[in-house]
Formats: structure tokens, sequence, C-alpha cells
């Protein structure tokens, strides 16, 4: 299992060089619930920073850096050739593909469709918000 995962990475995250810096394996993590949870009582619990934790489970030898970015800015970094990030639960599109490599086979559970909307706008249109909508 541990080859596997690391097979995975090799192919999905490029790495500088043969050097320290290879053993390095920096993530993009975005505010954005639920696969990443920044604050509130599930801090660090969201589903993508639990896969990551599994990696780093599996892979010891490994360190795990983490940098925050704005979710508009994720996908321009993730391009950038001088940079070796690598990132989870990014939709694939073919112009990503043209900058970004992808695992073949995906696995992910996303949201469920719902809506939010303000409170005050549930008034003004005069819904009760405790019957289904």
């Amino acid at each position: 299992m541990r080859l596997a995962w690391f097979f995975l990475l090799f192919f999905l995250c490029p790495f500088a060089n043969a050097t320290n810096q290879s053993k390095t394996i920096e993530w993009i993590v975005v505010d954005f619930a639920p696969y990443y949870i920044m604050n509130d009582r599930y801090e660090g619990m969201g589903r993508d920073e639990s896969v990551i934790k599994l990696l780093k489970n599996a892979l010891p030898d490994y360190t795990f850096t983490r940098t925050l970015l704005p979710a508009s800015r994720a996908i321009h970094e993730l391009s950038n050739p001088h940079n070796n990030y690598c990132m989870l639960s990014l939709y694939q599109s073919e112009h990503r593909k043209q900058h970004i490599a992808f695992t073949t086979h995906t696995s992910t559970v996303g949201l469920s469709p719902s809506f939010a909307i303000r409170k005050e706008l549930i008034e003004k249109l005069n819904l009760d918000p405790s019957k289904p909508v």
C-alpha cells in the first residue's frame, strides 16, 4: 500500500531535484470546507486534510508542508513550472490538463448540491426556514 501511495505522489507531484528538497511534498490548501477546515471546533478535520494525514503516515520519510492560498490563486500557482506544489480535489478540465498532471482515476465524493441564503432574504421571500425548500 505504501508503495502505491509513493508512485501516486511521484507521478502527481513534481520534485525539484534529488536532494533533501525531493523529500518534501508541498501541499496547496484553500480555506474551503469541507475539504479544509481552518477554524471552529472541527479545525484540521477537513476531508482533504484527512487524506494528507493518511499520506503523511504512509510516507514517514517525507516532510509535508502546506501553503495556504486563496482558491483564485491556487490554479495559477499549481500551473507555475517554478513551483513544486501538489493539491487534492481539483476539478479536471481540458484547459487545466495542459499545465497540470492529474491522476488517471479519481475517487472524489463531491459536495451535495445545496443552496446558501442569507436569513434576511428568506424573510423577504416569505419562506419558512423550518420547511424544506
